[in-house]
């Protein structure tokens, strides 16, 4: 078998429309395949969910935006009834989605490896543990499973980072076992998975509708996010791992893919914002600090308290927060309000 890509879950909502429209023209699946009464809706603000196979449609009595959800299962099914269909393409329907104004809230992109391009996942649980993995991602968790006859793990899957970015590397046959109890005649299928929500899933969605091909997706996000290293020999320092050297066979498995970076910038707070801050959240709690002084000591104390903290938070002030200062007083002389 050959190494391949797949879309194993997407979940998106049209805004102001209705069952019919999502199911006929953006589906392109005839309403009447769907169950008629409907069950309870598990999301947030939806009522009712429409199925076919696995394929869900979300309806809510609070509002007219209408959520589809494909799980691993419903995508494949998807892609099955879709492909009586001529030219229909992942891409295609995505950019259909765009095209209405669909929100993709999570999209899971997977790349799925025969061969010896990378190790088994329990080796790569391996080079976590020992802190070979430069990344971002501030945690991972392993979940492992095996059998009680003889205490023997035969399953391994590590979930690397949290919402909204999630890589999750697992074996794959061996989770085709467990559920089905169905011995697949091959080596080895290992499973890398990128579990997106949010701006990420709806960057990714972009570059789909875009026709970026998903091997280049994937392995462009892998590059940008992560990075397997060899451990320098005597005393290592954790905190610069990025100057380590690469894994071989890191190297090798992304091959000059470009990066493809889902990371966002935090804007800094300007001083406006500050003011709004200090307004909104803390004047009533200076106030009463202001008149518990006042009341126990006098309005003379409570003054020098309060030009105390100002004379306190000045000698605070850096070379950076006085140009900061500077800008924000140019920026308010051809302004009315302060």
């Amino acid at each position: 078998m050959h190494n391949s890509c797949l879309i194993d879950w997407l979940r998106f909502s049209i805004p102001d429309s209705d069952f019919t429209f999502v199911a006929e023209h953006i589906l392109g699946i005839p309403i009447t395949e769907f169950d008629k009464e409907g069950k309870g809706s598990p999301f947030p603000t939806y009522d009712i969910r429409h199925c076919f196979a696995n394929i869900e449609i979300h309806l809510s009595e609070k509002h007219s935006n209408i959520l589809v959800n494909l799980s691993g299962k419903a995508c494949r099914q998807y892609e099955e009834y879709m492909s009586k269909s001529t030219g229909w393409y992942w891409h295609s329907f995505i950019k259909t989605i765009i095209s209405f104004n669909g929100n993709a809230s999570r999209i899971d992109i997977a790349l799925d490896i025969f061969d010896e391009t990378t190790p088994h996942v329990n080796k790569i649980q391996d080079y976590v543990k020992r802190g070979q993995l430069s990344s971002q991602s501030q945690t991972f968790k392993e979940i492992n499973s095996g059998r009680v006859l003889d205490g023997i793990l035969t399953g391994f899957t590590i979930y690397i980072g949290s919402h909204p970015q999630v890589l999750r590397i697992y074996d794959k046959k061996q989770e085709v076992r467990d559920n089905t109890d169905e011995i697949l005649d091959i080596e080895k299928w290992v499973r890398w998975e990128l579990e997106l929500g949010d701006f990420k899933a709806k960057e990714v969605c972009k570059l789909i509708s875009e026709g970026k091909p998903l091997n280049m997706i994937i392995k462009g996000i892998l590059a940008s996010h992560y990075a397997f290293k060899t451990q320098p020999k005597g005393k290592k320092d954790f905190h610069n791992k990025t100057r380590w050297n690469n894994m071989k066979w890191w190297d090798n498995f992304i091959h000059d893919i470009p990066k493809i970076s889902l990371r966002v910038t935090k804007a800094k707070t300007t001083l406006k914002e500050k003011k709004i801050w200090i307004e909104k959240s803390t004047t009533k709690s200076r106030a009463m600090i202001y008149e518990v002084h006042k009341q126990a000591f006098g309005i003379e104390y409570a003054d020098a308290y309060l030009r105390e903290e100002l004379n306190l938070g000045q000698s605070k002030l850096t070379d950076l927060d006085r140009t900061i200062i500077t800008q924000r007083v140019n920026e308010l002389l051809g302004e009315e309000e302060i």
